[in-house]
């Protein structure tokens, strides 16, 4: 797996950089089968995955006389940050959806700290981005 991204490294700029063949790459969120449950955040050993959901109310529930409106969770945020990830793929493992999958590219490196917190639009699918 190859490094694209130039790292600063003791001062010197180096790229292409390679990971060990066992590397894992980044993971990918597919939002859309996402349902905020909140499994991969809890069973995360290094606390490195956080999202945020809203209650969403489906008034077309009641149109057909219910008598409760029906809500659902819907992501507003999800966030991984790669400074605390052990790559451990837990997450992964415990989505009941497979919301979250491991791809071959590898996290690109930073020389900043900041760098390393992937927010909702750098790990959704490449098909399911809006710039694609």
């Amino acid at each position: 797996m190859q490094v694209t991204d130039a790292t600063a490294i003791g001062g010197e700029e180096r790229s292409g950089l390679t990971a060990p063949s066992a590397a894992r790459g980044r993971l990918r969120l597919h939002a859309q089968s996402c349902t905020s449950c909140m499994l991969c955040v809890r069973e995360c050993p290094a606390w490195c995955i956080s999202l945020t959901a809203e209650n969403q109310v489906d008034d077309t529930a009641t149109a057909g006389g219910g008598r409760k409106p029906r809500t659902t969770l819907a992501l507003t945020e999800f966030t991984v940050d790669y400074g605390l990830c052990m790559y451990c793929g837990i997450c992964v493992d415990v989505c009941p959806f497979d919301c979250l999958t491991w791809e071959d590219d590898a996290t690109p490196v930073h020389s900043q700290r900041s760098d390393l917190v992937h927010d909702l639009p750098a790990l959704l699918q490449p098909e399911a981005r809006s710039d694609a």
